[in-house]
């Protein structure tokens, strides 16, 4: 649905004024939109694991700034939100631009659905976003116009030809990659391009770079497999009625699948496992690299047995700075990975000549992803899931949700124009009471002002998923923010279920 309170808005006015309905019976109308979204939703067996209970997506976007630079808030804004609080369902989803001009009684609305715990609204920075459009070549009009759309990726509003999220990248197997020189433990196969015996690695630049290169090697084979996808989409799938609504394909008669918007972005991938790559990275630059306590043959050793009997070896891991903390030693590491991400993606273009928009929309793929990759030196178990968007490893943060929002914004957003997720969990109680709301729309300011790109939040205890895994009939009704979407939560894999329940959970000051 895009910037509905824009469009609608003028309308909305003149209504108003003469009297055609007044505020309550608007209130009504856009309630009842509400309601009919759920009544579509594609059953994809495919997408079971990858997108576990991800419906038919439609986004309200609510905020932010005109194409000129000014406030956008309206009326309509505060009663979109007012829409997702009195019905409560999983879609449509609901989300909020904010920058340095949003006002005070916008945020305080945003948060007090936020903590009713449907997992609405999620939350968009503009000072982010906006720049990060302008490098991939988008006017700046048409820049600060964006929408959201799907989980936390972004277009420029009807320019854009809607080419998004394209399938997952592995970022967990480029590192199991580097590690056994292109080889696939689980497969028990060469699957991968050689990028040197990671025992005669002389520098953790040596390292890296070997990660740059199965990357791009990767990224290769994605890219141009897309681009085929593209002119398969032309020749067999136009459009014409979508097309009529993306500037300028009417103008120039072409169809949108075949290079008639404005903006011809390619299908990209989204990265998987930033995390769990990061925190690797880091033990290995410390015990191998720096502190030479570990020998790389002994790391290698230790994840070949899945830690068990390596016992000095997972306390010196632990002892590690992990990503999510504001430790800049990781936090940098976690950057680095970012900016090979996106410059490796950049090497390519679209059949139309667009560039891509990289991004870590995970959906609940870290989870499907995981389970094809060893034992890493992060100290993770072979087979179980990675991380998933830019949120840390389960409880390997340890100074609270701000240190996690700062960790997250020293990312290269500027390159990640595809969106990045970053889940967070409180405990229904810190968020309770007048004090509870202070603190909520305190935390996502400081978020604006850190200049994250998106976050998003579950406001549910622990012990409320645990008894709805056991006694689902007694939770039918229970929302879940899995990714950029909300879905009932006794509908979700049972190995989804868990996941989300050992997200670790803060509470507010």
């Amino acid at each position: 649905m895009g910037r509905f309170d824009q469009f609608t808005y003028p309308l909305y006015k003149r209504d108003i004024e003469n009297g055609v309905m007044t505020a309550a019976e608007a209130q009504d109308i856009l309630d009842c939109l509400f309601m009919k979204y759920p009544e579509t939703n594609y059953i994809n067996a495919d997408a079971n694991q990858t997108a576990a209970g991800f419906s038919v997506q439609q986004q309200f976007i609510v905020g932010g700034q005109t194409p000129d630079g000014r406030d956008a808030t309206n009326d309509v804004s505060y009663m979109l939100l007012q829409g997702s609080m009195n019905t409560r369902l999983g879609q449509p989803s609901v989300s909020l631009r904010m920058w340095d001009g949003t006002p005070d009684a916008l945020y305080r609305k945003a948060c007090e659905l936020a903590r009713l715990g449907t997992g609405h609204p999620s939350f968009f920075c503009d000072e982010t976003i906006i720049p990060s459009l302008q490098d991939k070549g988008v006017l700046l009009e048409d820049a600060r116009d964006y929408s959201a759309v799907g989980c936390s990726g972004v277009q420029c509003t009807r320019k854009d030809k809607g080419a998004h999220n394209a399938g997952y990248m592995n970022l967990a197997t480029c590192l199991e990659f580097v590690l056994y020189n292109g080889y696939w433990p689980l497969g028990k196969s060469q699957k991968s391009i050689k990028t040197g015996d990671p025992l005669e690695f002389k520098t953790f630049e040596d390292l890296m770079e070997a990660l740059r290169q199965q990357m791009r090697h990767l990224l290769g084979i994605y890219t141009k497999t897309t681009v085929k996808i593209e002119g398969v989409l032309r020749k067999l799938c136009p459009s014409p009625f979508l097309s009529c609504f993306v500037q300028d394909c009417i103008t120039r008669a072409r169809d949108r699948s075949d290079g008639g918007a404005f903006y011809n972005f390619g299908m990209t991938s989204r990265a998987v496992g930033l995390g769990t790559v990061a925190d690797s990275l880091a033990v290995l630059k410390k015990l191998v690299f720096e502190d030479k306590s570990v020998t790389m043959a002994e790391m290698l050793k230790a994840m070949a047995d899945n830690f068990e009997g390596h016992d000095r070896i997972k306390k010196l891991i632990a002892q590690c700075p992990k990503y999510g903390n504001d430790n800049d030693y990781v936090d940098a590491i976690a950057h680095d990975v970012t900016v090979i991400y996106s410059e490796e993606q950049d090497r390519y273009r679209s059949l139309f000549g667009g560039r891509f928009n990289p991004g870590f929309s995970t959906i609940s793929a870290n989870v499907f992803c995981g389970q094809i990759v060893s034992a890493l030196p992060d100290g993770r178990s072979a087979w179980t899931p990675i991380t998933e968007g830019v949120s840390p490893a389960h409880h390997m943060e340890k100074n609270g949700p701000t240190a996690v929002a700062l960790s997250s914004a020293k990312l290269d957003h500027k390159g990640l124009s595809g969106g990045s997720i970053l889940n967070l969990r409180f405990s229904p109680g810190t968020v309770t009471g007048e004090h509870g709301l202070d603190s909520l729309v305190s935390f996502v300011k400081g978020m604006q002002k850190a200049h994250i790109w998106h976050a998003q939040f579950n406001v549910v205890d622990t012990e409320t998923l645990r008894d709805a895994q056991s006694n689902p009939n007694k939770h039918p009704d229970l929302l879940v923010r899995v990714a950029g979407y909300s879905t009932f939560f006794t509908g979700l894999p049972e190995i989804l279920q868990n996941d989300i329940i050992d997200r670790s959970v803060y509470a507010l000051a």
